[in-house]
Parts: structure tokens; C-alpha cells; sequence
């Protein structure tokens, strides 16, 4: 294998591409969970080709579908990954994977337990616990530490949400039976938003359908962990349900279809929270409603 010293966008790159190994990522998702722009994406890709070419790595592009890595041997591609990392990226991957471990679960996690499923030692989660503490600060979310239990993230379910949406954190996979996040998942949950919407004459731009169908998907997979927001959240919608009638009506017709579909439970305060976004996002007119023919944020 030729030796290379990869950057850290091209880390994130190659992991997201092995992560949907099996499958095409679009460049749009790939951006997303790169934290970049799409021309940047192309760029890097071809920047890699060549040391792809020369180590039998075929990099499949298919218009309307995406990229793909394909190699016989799937290790492979791991090890030509751990191989390139580079200790700052090292970092930053260990810290966005302690988000998302603390932030799936509402129980303490021993420490002994996080050096486990990091392969790191007690100095180095303390250096990394450190920089999370930053990093979630800004969300209004804590460590909260006891004593022979270990530690865990300290907020409410919305701020969580908010934390994993602004860190770009909601690409990344976690330890369930679903990823919501798949191509199928996400193209099949647009649909159903977009057909949702223009039975209820709801005009949106493409921007702001890919960031609704951005908020469902990481509703759809907390909920089914079992995260669910709480009612101090959305206390607009308790005290002014006159005022988001038609939002809620639309809301609730979105997680009966999606709910159904993966055995989720939904509950009303979900319903509420997702017509206070639908209320931000609010665009009627008369005449022009979306189409089913609008192309959504994974094809274009």
C-alpha cells in the first residue's frame, strides 16, 4: 500500500465514504457530513484519485445517485484510513464520537467504559472531555459527573438536538438498528414531506426543505432511542394552539405516515416542536404549491 499523509477533509472523506460502503452517497450528504462545500468535495476527490488508482480502490460515480468506494476487500480501506490520520484528526473524531455517546443515552457512562470504546487512555479522555466541554457549552449543555457512576451530557432534549445539527454531527452513525440517515431512508422520508406539503397548499424552497427534512430525520432517529423533547420546549404552541391550528395539522400528518412506517411512538410534544418549525418556515401562496417533481437535497 503507498504511504500518504492525508488532511483532515480528506479523513472525513474517505470515512464518510466507507461508512456507505455499501451504498452511493450523494455529494450533497457528503459536504454535510464533511463540513464543506460540494465544490470542495470534487476537489478532494480528485486530489485522492491517484493514490486511489494505485492501490486498486475504484471510486464509482453515478449521476442522480452519487459516489461510492469499491474495493474486494473492505478492511482494506479502514486500514489505508487509520494508516493516513493524523493526531489532530484523531481528536476531533474521538470528541464528536463522545458527543454522540453521551448524548444517546440519559444514564451515567463510566469512564472506564468511554477508554474502552475509544481505545484511549484516562489522560487523553481527560484532554478529550475538556475540548466536548467547549465545544457543547455553547448549546447549554453540561458534564454532569457522580461519583462511581461516571458522566454524562446535562440539558434538554432540544439543545441536544440543536448541538448535533450545528456540529454536523447528525451524518455520523450511532449504535442502533436504523440508520435514518441512509440514502433510501432520506429520499423516501423527502418524499413523504413533499407530498405532505402540497396537500396542505405549503410552498417551501429547496433550502428550506432540505433543512426541515434535516430536522425530521434527527427527530425520527431520537425518538427511536427513546429521546424525546420535553414540554417546557414548546410552551408557545401549549398557550397559542389557535395560532399553529394548520402547522399542527401538517405536522401530525407527517409523523403518522413516517411513525408508522418505523415503529416509532410519537407523542404530542414532537408534534408541537415540529409545527414551531414549520411556523418559522411558513411561505403560502395562492397559486404555486411544491411539486412532487422538486429534486430532493440527495439528488441534486
Amino acid at each position: 500500500m503507498n504511504k500518504i499523509q492525508f488532511n483532515s477533509r480528506q479523513i472525513s472523506l474517505l470515512s464518510a465514504l466507507c461508512r456507505h460502503s455499501d451504498e452511493y452517497i450523494t455529494l450533497n450528504l457528503l459536504a454535510a457530513e464533511c463540513q464543506t462545500s460540494k465544490s470542495s468535495i470534487k476537489n478532494h476527490l480528485n486530489s485522492l484519485q491517484d493514490f486511489l488508482d494505485s492501490n486498486k480502490i475504484h471510486l464509482i460515480a453515478k449521476p442522480g445517485k452519487g459516489y461510492m468506494l469499491s474495493h474486494e476487500d473492505a478492511l482494506f480501506l479502514n486500514e489505508i484510513i487509520e494508516a493516513g490520520r493524523n493526531d489532530e484528526y484523531d481528536q476531533l473524531y474521538r470528541v464528536n464520537k463522545l458527543i454522540l455517546l453521551l448524548s444517546y443515552t440519559n444514564s451515567y457512562v463510566s469512564l472506564s467504559r468511554l477508554e474502552d470504546a475509544l481505545y484511549i487512555s484516562r489522560s487523553q479522555l481527560y484532554a478529550d472531555l475538556k475540548i466536548l466541554k467547549t465545544r457543547i457549552h455553547k448549546y447549554s449543555l453540561t458534564v454532569k459527573n457522580k461519583y462511581g457512576y461516571g458522566i454524562k451530557i446535562d440539558g434538554s432534549e432540544i439543545n441536544k438536538r440543536l448541538c448535533i445539527i450545528k456540529e454536523n454531527l447528525y451524518g455520523h452513525q450511532v449504535e442502533q438498528e436504523i440508520n435514518f440517515f441512509n440514502n433510501d431512508i432520506i429520499s423516501s422520508t423527502s418524499e413523504i414531506i413533499m407530498d405532505v406539503l402540497a396537500h396542505n397548499d405549503y410552498e417551501i424552497s429547496d433550502l428550506i426543505l432540505q433543512n426541515l427534512v434535516v430536522h425530521v430525520l434527527i427527530a425520527l432517529n431520537r425518538m427511536y432511542a427513546n429521546h424525546y423533547i420535553e414540554p417546557e420546549g414548546i410552551q408557545d404552541v401549549f398557550q397559542n394552539k389557535n395560532l399553529f391550528a394548520h402547522e399542527i395539522l401538517i405536522a401530525e400528518s407527517i409523523y403518522r405516515k413516517l411513525c408508522r412506517k418505523y415503529n416509532i411512538q410519537i407523542n404530542e410534544n414532537e408534534i408541537y416542536f415540529l409545527a414551531i418549525n414549520l411556523k418559522g418556515k411558513k411561505n403560502y401562496h395562492s397559486a404555486n404549491v411544491i411539486s412532487k417533481e422538486m429534486d430532493t437535497f440527495v439528488t441534486r
